[in-house]
This record gives C-alpha cells, structure tokens and sequence, in this order.
C-alpha cells in the first residue's frame, strides 16, 4: 500500500502490486481519499494490532495546523480518523505572536513540515481506546 499526499489538500491510497511480467503495478483505491483544510507536507506510518489484525497507522500533517492519524485496515482500504488535536487557534493575532516582525491583526498559522512516530503500548487494549 502507498500512501500520497497531494497539493490539493488530498491523501491517498494506492496499492502496489507486481504483474504476470514481473513489473510494478499501481492501482489507485477509488473509495480511499481523505482531504484536509491545508496541504499535506510530512506523512509518517506505524505498524498497529487492531482488533488482533495486522493494520497501519498514517499520521499526516501540514499547513493550517493539520494533524490527524488515520486507522487503514487491510479489510477496509479506507482511511478512517482516529486522532486530530488542537495544535493553535488559527485565528492567533500576530500582535501576541511577534509584534514587532509582523502588522497587527495579520493572522499567524502553524504548519506541521515534519513527522516522525513511535508508538509504545503496554497491552493490545491500548490500540483500542483509538
């Protein structure tokens, strides 16, 4: 499976698959995109037990303080948001930011532009409170 992010705002599954010739096949999922307030810039994955299946957690991040991760089962091929937090107000006002780089009441934004994940769990019942 490869996951892709896009300028339009886009994430997207692909799978990969080799052919009766032995050359790479990609097969876009149909069913599987997911799209974001602002442009996707970093993606990192980890491998998860999910219900006592083998699934993949994709974190994904970028402009306009996106930051979410998405479940994909092996059953669904679809992403599924199990985590967003609240990394600013995206209505912060410069004035309290940076007074003296920036005129007041320009709007500043966070954007995420790298991701990296380690996931610990003490027990498989730590995937499922996702």
């Amino acid at each position: 499976i490869l996951v892709t992010a896009a300028e339009d705002t886009s994430l997207r599954l692909t799978l990969c698959s080799i052919d009766e010739r032995g050359r790479p096949q990609l097969t876009p999922m149909p069913s599987s995109s997911v799209f974001n307030a602002g442009t996707l810039r970093a993606l990192t994955t980890a491998s998860v037990t999910w219900s006592g299946k083998p699934s993949t957690l994709v974190f994904a991040g970028g402009a306009k303080s996106v930051l979410k991760a998405y479940l994909v089962t092996p059953e669904t091929m679809s992403f599924r948001e199990v985590w967003s937090p609240v990394l600013s107000q995206h209505s912060q006002r410069s004035s309290r930011a940076s007074p003296s780089r920036r005129p007041e009441g320009e709007v500043v934004e966070e954007r995420v532009m790298c991701l990296d994940a380690f996931l610990e769990a003490s027990s498989t019942s730590d995937c499922q409170t996702l």
